[in-house]
This record gives C-alpha cells, structure tokens and sequence, in this order.
C-alpha cells in the first residue's frame, strides 16, 4: 500500500514522523490502542516542537523515546512491556536517550514502572501532555518525572496537532475527553476522566485549518462522540448545576454537527462495511432488515454528495439537499447506534 493511500489505523505500533522543521533534539514516539491515543500523540508532538524536538523513524539517533499506551487489554499491556524492553536495551548503548511512557496505561501502572520496575524515566497521564516541557526538564536533571493527574477541564482545544503520519486525506479531530458510562469492563473513566466536551470555536478553527490546507475527510473523533455537550466548560454531568443562560446556549452533538456542515462540506461516512457484515451474518431476520434499510440510507446520502459536490464546494453552495442533509444525516447515525447496541449488548434469544 503506499503511503498516501494509509489509514491513521493503520500506524498503530509504528513510528510517527511529522515533516520536520528544525530542532536539535530528536522525538521517537509509537501509538497504540484507539484512535484517541494517536490524536493524543499528534498533541504531544505539537508541545515538544515547540520545545526543540523534531521527529524521527530511527530508533537509535532518538533523544526522547515516548510511547502512547493502551490498557484495555491485557494484550495491549504486553505489547507495550516488550516494546519497553527493546527501548531499554537500546539506552544501554545510548545512556542519554529518556525514555517515557503516556497514555492510559501509564496512569494505571506508574508506581510499577518508576518505583518497582523501574524501566522508564518519565510517566505523563492523558490529561498532563501540557506538563510535557517542565517534565522533559526534570528528566534532563537526572530526575524521575511523573504527572499523571486527571482534568476536569481540559481538553487541548488549545492545541494545534501536527499530523503524524498523515496521507493529507483524511484527519481526526477530538471533540470530547473522558466517559461517564462507568462499564464495569472498562477503564477509561478511571484512565481518562470524566467526560468533557471541547469548545466548538476550537473545533471549527482546526476543521478550517484541515480544510484549508487541503484534508478532504475529517472524523470527530471521542469516547462517546454523540454525547458531545459544550456550555461553557466543565465536565458533563455537571450541566445540570448549570446557569439558565448556558443552558439555553448549550452545543450537544446534533448542534456541532450543523456547524461542521455549515462550515464545510464534510461527509458524514457510515460504517457501510461494518453494517454489511451484520447483515450477511446476523440471525435476527428484523436485525437483517433494519441494518440493510440504514446500509441503503447512508449510501443514498453519499449519492447526494457525489452528485452535487464532486469538486468538494462548501456546503453552503448547496441548496437543493441543504434543509434536508442534516437530519438526514443525524438519522443514520442513530439507527447505527441502534444496531450496534442491539447486535451486540442487548441478550439474544436461545
């Protein structure tokens, strides 16, 4: 495949390299896990640019070495640990080289990996990427560095990625931190926090910036994207403390998702080829019907795209299909939603 054509979920594991501009210090940095972590990663990247770090594939001429870790699984832990011990058996040549550990698995285990294990010198939680600077300092000094700290605000809507990467095609773009679910199978409220939303003005300023520089699909990117609620700031589950005003003013996802299409032309991809799969496999003859009825909708969608759209003008110029995109849209990610959650949460019958 070549580079052009990959999918960002397609680097899970791999060095990310952004075009470099300058910097004497070199920043080797791997993403596994989610596509939340490799966003994080693009985040992380943008804070040491500024920094002096500039980004390389080669492992060996690396002055900080970083991995964006994964604790789903058990299996996503081992993959880190072995990766953990190639990076250390090629400090031992290199004394210099520092070594961190970010993500979700570094707020789980970061007594093990500085106090126990003791094989890496820094531990930077989802929510302290901002502290990066201050604890690449520490580490410098020959001190241990931690700061895995969760935010009930922040959301790096303040930050502008570098794409790491990138095909130049297709972009993530974060719109919300945390979950508030609380699934007894899952880490992430404990790993990440609590859900927040991202200030729309921030958004639309990146979707601008990926559009003006030529990105032509862009995914809003979170833990529960649909549950995407701004009104000022503040965790979710807060807003209903909140003033009459900023409720009355309050963005949830249907509202950015109006502000997105309103801005651009951005088109809206259901999950055809997951959605098809359920339809051929599943054994619900309802199930069947239903999948295949949203599978025609999507499509029917991306028709009135193509047809009026081909040279991706704003969605502004469109006025024939404008009034009726969105609800349209917002329509078939719910039905996804549904099916989802009935094909596999919802107990089948023996």
């Amino acid at each position: 495949m070549n580079e052009v054509e990959k999918n960002p979920n397609q680097y899970n594991g791999e060095a990310l390299t952004v075009e470099n501009k300058g910097g004497d210090r070199k920043l080797y940095i791997e993403s596994y896990g989610c596509q939340m972590n490799f966003s994080d990663s693009e985040i992380v990247a943008s804070i040491l640019s500024k920094e002096g770090f500039s980004t390389t594939t080669i492992l060996e001429e690396a002055d900080l070495v970083l991995v964006n870790t994964c604790s789903i699984r058990e299996k996503a832990e081992q993959t880190v640990r072995k990766r953990l011990e190639t990076f250390n058996a090629v400090k031992s040549k290199k004394p210099d080289m520092k070594v961190g550990v970010l993500g979700c698995m570094a707020e789980r285990l970061k007594h093990q990996f500085l106090e126990e294990e003791k094989i890496v010198d820094m531990v930077v939680g989802p929510d302290a990427y901002k502290d990066l600077p201050n604890l690449v300092g520490k580490v410098d000094e020959g001190r241990e560095a931690v700061n895995v700290i969760l935010s009930k605000e922040e959301t790096y809507g303040d930050i502008a990625p570098v794409r790491l990467g990138s095909n130049g095609v297709t972009a993530f773009v974060s719109i919300t931190r945390g979950c508030d679910n609380m699934c007894t199978f899952c880490v992430v409220p404990f790993t990440r926090g609590r859900e927040r939303s991202r200030d729309p003005e921030s958004i639309l300023k990146e979707v601008n910036d990926l559009w003006d520089k030529g990105f032509k699909e862009i995914t809003l990117l979170g833990q529960n994207v649909d549950s995407y609620l701004w009104y000022g700031g503040g965790l979710k589950k807060d807003f209903e403390k909140a003033s009459e005003i900023q409720k009355a003013t309050a963005v949830n996802f249907a509202d950015l998702l109006a502000l997105v299409a309103e801005a651009h032309q951005i088109t809206f991809f259901g999950s055809v080829i997951v959605l098809f799969a359920y339809a051929v496999f599943s054994s619900n003859k309802n199930e069947r019907y239903l999948i295949i009825f949203t599978l025609l909708l999507t499509v029917i969608t991306q028709a009135l795209f193509l047809m009026n759209g081909s040279k991706f003008d704003r969605l502004s110029e469109i006025t024939e299909y404008k009034e009726i995109f969105i609800p349209l849209a917002f329509f078939i990610y719910t039905l996804d939603s549904f099916c989802y959650i009935n094909h596999t949460y919802l107990p089948k019958k023996s």
